[in-house]
């Protein structure tokens, strides 16, 4: 699948998804009186990051001040398969989850 199509796919699908989900988060906390900011038990923190690597390397400091901040949570980084190589070089991840974006469904 082509870099066009991903964006068109995430412009016209992702990004009303998200919002949905936000919306449906805030109204759940708010009926369940969750508090969901971050605290210094942080367990895990996922950054998710599919197209350019610009924006991956552009992340760096985002992902060391979050070591920084909360040194005792998991750091998740999930991208697509061709950022691997970069990812790998990025020290403060602890792990990475790669998927497989050739195409909506896997071959």
């Amino acid at each position: 699948m082509n870099t066009n199509r991903k964006i068109l796919i995430d412009k016209y699908f992702g990004r009303p998804v998200v919002i949905l989900f936000n919306l449906l988060a805030r109204l759940l906390g708010f009926l369940l009186k969750r508090n969901h900011h971050l605290t210094e038990n942080t367990r895990c923190i996922c950054i998710c990051k599919f197209v350019g690597m610009g924006s991956i390397i552009q992340s760096t400091p985002l992902i060391s001040t979050l070591k920084n901040n909360y040194p005792a949570s998991k750091i998740v980084y999930l991208t697509s398969e061709n950022n691997r190589a970069l990812i790998g070089k990025i020290k403060p991840i602890d792990c990475a989850i790669y998927i497989d974006d050739s195409g909506l469904w896997p071959t």
